[in-house]
């Protein structure tokens, strides 16, 4: 079961060699549990600008993350960063805890530490999507899940039939540039942005519909979530894709 004091849901660690690969990946974790539970530098900059950054930032591996996914390639030994996070990895591993580390490699490397009968995701051959799925099925795993709670699609194996819209607003926009920018207080709404993440991970959908009575919240929940998915392709440096939403249709 999940320890609900700890911070992060997923931890990356990686050499920076690898970067635009883990970028992409933590950007789909991140779409599933919001960049504030996924332990990847960028999404902490401002946080992680200090003084005692080699003391703290190891910290947060050993005591504040669910799972810690070690992504090992051939420079990932030789670097400083990496070495520090390594060291509260291995600690864990001392102390038995090995449920809470994943581990990753290109090109069949090894590390320091590590007999070569440990067991490795092996991502030569994988895409940043399919390493998220196995993270998500980790995840669930260790916390007494199906392995596809977080990574399962609809019952018959096929997108989920989109529900009837709603009936017109008057005044409804097109944009959501176009969407007043006071936005009431956002409280709550975490089971809705769940079911919003999970779905949108089925890539064959290409749109969902937010149903409901008037003045329920729909299209603030259309904007948070598409800003969500918009903040994680900038942070991971890359433009969004075609899926991110650009609007939402009036309803009919």
């Amino acid at each position: 079961m999940r320890d609900a004091q700890k911070r992060f849901r997923v931890a990356l660690s990686f050499a920076g060699e690898k970067r635009d690969y883990v970028a992409r990946v933590a950007s789909i974790l991140a779409t599933q549990f919001g960049e504030v539970a996924i332990l990847y530098d960028k999404y902490h900059e401002s946080e992680f600008a200090r003084r005692d950054l080699g003391i703290y930032l190891p910290d947060l591996y050993h005591d504040e993350s669910d799972l810690i996914v070690v992504v090992v390639c051939p420079d990932y030994d030789e670097k400083e960063w990496t070495g520090l996070e390594w060291t509260a990895i291995h600690a864990l591993l001392k102390n038995r805890k090995d449920d809470v580390i994943m581990l990753c490699r290109f090109a069949r490397a090894q590390l320091k530490g590590l007999y070569d009968t440990a067991g490795f995701v092996e991502l030569d051959d994988k895409t940043p999507e399919q390493t998220a799925d196995l993270i998500l099925e980790r995840l669930a795993l260790n916390e007494g899940k199906p392995k596809d709670h977080y990574t399962a699609r609809s019952g018959d194996g096929g997108p989920a039939p989109t529900p009837a819209p709603d009936k017109p607003e008057s005044g409804a926009r097109d944009f959501l540039t176009d969407y007043p920018e006071s936005q009431p207080k956002w409280v709550g709404r975490k089971t809705e942005t769940n079911k919003l993440r999970r779905a949108w991970r089925d890539r064959r959908r290409r749109m969902l519909t937010i149903v409901g009575f008037g003045g329920e919240g729909k299209t603030a929940l259309a904007r948070r979530f598409t800003e969500s998915l918009r903040r994680a392709a900038v942070r991971a440096r890359r433009p969004p894709s075609s899926r991110v939403p650009m609007a939402v249709c009036p309803p009919v």
